[in-house]
């Protein structure tokens, strides 16, 4: 049936689908001008460098509205883009002073980005295909919630390790590896780090963390 507005995602064959149909939008940034973005089906992800935060606005704008921006490209596809999804980060590392507390640094903040009248306050972490980037990059909100999704599936493991009619360690270890593991380590690629020089790693490591975890397995079967 033909779609007059929206998009039709009902079709197992629409992924591979999006990739003819965001061809267009994938070309809108120019590497050249410190553009890039990330297109991963009806997810659309703009990212600028510069040297101050203007600057990248300004980038980000230029994308979205110069002739072959995004605005042309949704134009004659009939798409809306939801304002209320609009996220927006200021990734940096530099210190400011923090104008609350004399003699303290703190991340600088940033300042709204105008998008269509309406202004998209930065945000200190959002979230991009399941994974918490924060704004200096630390992945400490990705982190934390690797490790609350390791403790959220032992906590259903645990229900299932009963000292006498419970399962045994070989399907509980079979369940660790083939359920927690990929749900804790989903994008670890991204996010994790080489090993630390010292050893061992601080306790707030993810790899210290899946280490609890593991132990944590081994506890439920005693």
């Amino acid at each position: 049936f033909p779609v007059e507005n929206g998009l039709d995602q009902g079709d197992p064959f629409s992924g591979f689908a999006f990739l003819i149909y965001n061809a267009d939008l994938a070309a809108v940034p120019r590497a050249a001008n410190g553009e890039a973005g990330v297109v991963f089906v009806d997810d659309n992800t703009l990212i600028a460098t510069g040297r101050t935060f203007k600057a990248t606005h300004r980038k980000i704008s230029r994308m979205l509205e110069r002739p072959g921006g995004v605005a042309d490209w949704a134009k004659p596809r009939r798409i809306h883009f939801g304002v209320q999804k609009y996220q927006c980060l200021d990734a940096t590392r530099t210190l400011v002073d923090d104008p609350a507390h004399p003699g303290k640094k703190i991340l600088d903040e940033g300042e709204p980005l105008l998008i269509d009248g309406h202004l998209v306050k930065p945000a200190p972490s959002v979230k991009l295909l399941g994974l918490h980037l924060d704004k200096a990059l630390r992945w400490k909100q990705q982190f934390a919630a690797a490790v609350g999704k390791g403790h959220a599936w032992l906590a259903q493991f645990a229900r299932l390790a009963r000292p006498t009619r419970g399962i045994t360690a070989g399907p509980m270890r079979r369940l660790y590896l083939a359920v927690c593991v990929p749900r804790m380590l989903y994008g670890a690629d991204v996010f994790m780090s080489p090993p630390p020089a010292v050893w061992p790693p601080s306790r707030d490591s993810l790899g210290s963390c899946v280490s609890s975890a593991r132990s944590s397995v081994v506890r439920g079967l005693q």
